[in-house]
C-alpha cells in the first residue's frame, strides 16, 4: 500500500476563484492579473511587496495598480504607454517583473532578477536588470495560453507561510492551462548562494495541457521555462535555466537532467515521485535541491484529484494539478 506523505510546511491558499475572459476579452485578462498580484501582496505572512510600478498614467516606485481595468493598459513597449509592476519576494533578494508592453491583452512580459536588481522604468520602458536579460514569459510562452476566446475558469494560490513557495495555476475545462512557481529549493547545494528559481509555464497546445515540462522537436509537450542564479563555481555572473528532474520510474529521458514521467506507464505503486531542481549547463551542472512538497503525479491520477495522508485531516490533503502533486489544505479543487 502506498503511503502518502504529510506536508513539510503550511500554507495558505486561496483556491477556487472564478475568473472570466469574455467580451471584451481584454477585460477579463485585467481581472485575472489584478487578482494574482493583489492576492500575492494579500499572503498573511511573508507576502509579496510591490517594489515599483506603471498604470500608463505615471510611473515609480510603489504600487499604483489599485484598479483592474483602469490601471493595467496594455501597449507596445517602447513607443506606447503601458503598465508595468515589480513584485519583491517574499524571502530572499529576487524580483519579479509583469510587463503589459504588447497592444494585446494575451501576451505580457515576465522577468525574474534573482538578486533584485530592476532599476529605472517610465510609461514607455520597463525596469531593466543586470541578471534578468531573457523574458520567461514572452510571445511564445503567452499569457493564458494566449486566450482569445469566451471562457470560464478558476485561479488557485498556494502560498507557504514561511515564506519560501508561491504558486499559482490558471485552469479551465477540466485541465491546468497556465501556472508559474516560486520557491527555494530544500537543502540546496553547497555554494547555491541564491538558492532560488521562478517558473512560467503556459500550454502552447491542446496536448501540453496538464503537462508541467520542458521540450522541444516532437517531445514538445509542454512550454515550462524558468530562471535562477548560481555561484557553485565561483562565476557569480552566471544564470541558468532550472529544470523539473524526477527519479524517473517509468519515464524517457531527454538527455540526463530531464526525466519526464510519462503517466501512463506508472502504477499506484509510484503515486508520488520527488521532484528536485537539476540543470546540465556548465556551472551548475547536476541535482541542486529537493523541491519540497511538490511532487510528479502517478498513473490513474487526473487533475483535480485529492488524497489525504490522513484520513479526515484536510490540512495535510494533497491535490493533483496536471503531471503535478502540490499541497492542497482547502476546499475541493475545481478546475473547470
Amino acid at each position: 500500500m502506498t503511503t502518502v506523505p504529510s506536508h513539510e510546511k503550511s500554507y495558505w491558499t486561496q483556491e477556487n476563484e472564478a475568473f472570466v475572459i469574455g467580451s471584451p476579452v481584454l477585460e477579463g485578462h485585467q481581472n485575472a492579473m489584478f487578482h494574482v498580484k493583489s492576492t500575492l501582496c494579500a499572503a498573511p505572512q511573508y507576502p509579496w511587496t510591490v517594489h515599483s510600478s506603471s498604470n500608463a498614467a505615471g510611473a515609480g516606485l510603489g504600487d499604483s495598480w489599485s484598479d483592474a481595468v483602469n490601471d493595467l493598459i496594455w501597449g507596445w513597449r517602447d513607443s506606447v504607454a503601458h503598465s508595468w509592476i515589480v513584485l519583491n519576494a517574499p524571502t530572499g533578494p529576487g524580483q519579479l517583473l509583469i510587463d503589459l508592453g504588447h497592444r494585446d491583452a494575451y501576451y505580457c512580459y515576465m522577468w525574474y532578477s534573482p538578486e533584485g536588481l530592476f532599476t529605472g522604468g517610465t510609461i514607455l520602458q520597463c525596469p531593466t536588470a543586470p541578471d534578468s536579460p531573457t523574458s520567461i514569459l514572452n510571445t511564445s510562452i503567452k499569457w493564458l495560453t494566449g486566450q482569445t476566446t469566451a471562457h470560464n475558469g478558476k485561479v488557485h494560490i498556494i502560498h507557504a507561510v514561511d515564506g519560501t513557495m508561491t504558486m499559482w495555476m490558471f485552469c479551465w475545462s477540466g485541465y491546468v492551462r497556465a501556472g508559474c512557481i516560486w520557491c527555494k529549493p530544500f537543502l540546496p547545494q553547497t555554494g547555491w548562494n541564491i538558492p532560488y528559481c521562478f517558473w512560467s509555464w503556459s500550454a502552447p497546445t491542446t496536448a501540453a495541457q496538464d503537462v508541467w515540462r520542458y521540450g522541444t522537436g516532437s517531445n514538445a509537450r509542454g512550454n515550462l521555462n524558468g530562471w535562477a542564479k548560481e555561484a557553485l563555481s565561483g562565476d557569480l555572473g552566471h544564470s541558468f535555466y532550472p529544470q523539473f528532474v524526477s527519479e524517473g520510474v517509468g519515464s524517457t529521458a531527454t538527455y540526463w537532467g530531464e526525466y519526464i514521467p510519462n503517466a501512463n506507464q506508472f502504477s499506484y505503486e509510484y503515486l508520488m515521485l520527488d521532484l528536485y531542481v537539476g540543470s546540465f549547463e556548465e556551472y551548475s551542472y547536476g541535482l541542486l535541491g529537493r523541491l519540497q512538497d511538490l511532487y510528479y503525479a502517478g498513473g490513474g491520477l487526473v487533475t483535480g484529484d485529492t488524497v489525504e495522508s490522513i484520513p479526515g485531516s484536510p490540512e495535510n490533503k494533497w491535490a493533483v494539478m496536471g503531471n503535478l502533486i502540490v499541497p492542497w489544505p482547502g476546499s475541493t479543487p475545481q478546475v473547470s
